[in-house]
């Protein structure tokens, strides 16, 4: 499915750290929204959260968000790490953490009625990253968890 980026925060929601709306922005791994998690403690951002799986405890990705992330997490076995089913349910369920956790957030989430799409713009070109499927497809089952148990 292809996207045009003009129509960011009118026709979906872009969750990048490029998008156009705050919403899309705060959705993004990297946002820095402090949030903890019941097993394995509290993160600076899902970005950060993510590369602590990746990398180990040790590297102190607990206290990472915005372009430290990019700058600090980048190894070749990240990408097939990162397909995992277990993986991709661990960053679902730290993004929901940090939805519920900040207010800011969770007001703009559960008031979203657009689609959720996920996107770079690199030299004029929409680029798709491996994440967008999942994050996209497990973003919308929180938002019908929100609109069948919360209203």
């Amino acid at each position: 499915m292809t996207v045009d980026p003009l129509e960011d925060g009118t026709k979906h929601i872009n969750i990048s750290h490029q998008a156009k709306t705050p919403l899309g922005r705060m959705l993004s791994p990297p946002f820095e929204s402090k949030f903890e998690l019941p097993d394995d403690g509290s993160f600076r951002s899902v970005g950060g959260y993510w590369h602590w799986l990746l990398f180990g405890p040790e590297e102190g990705f607990r206290e990472v968000s915005g372009e430290e992330v990019f700058l600090r997490g980048k190894f070749d076995d990240a990408v097939s790490q990162a397909q995992t089913r277990e993986f991709q349910e661990k960053i679902l369920r730290a993004t929901w953490h940090k939805i519920r956790q900040n207010d800011n957030i969770f007001w703009r989430f559960q008031g979203n009625i657009l689609p959720y799409r996920r996107y770079y713009v690199t030299e004029g070109k929409v680029v798709y990253p491996l994440d967008r499927k999942w994050m996209c497809e497990g973003i919308e089952v929180m938002t019908e968890y929100i609109d069948h148990n919360f209203w």
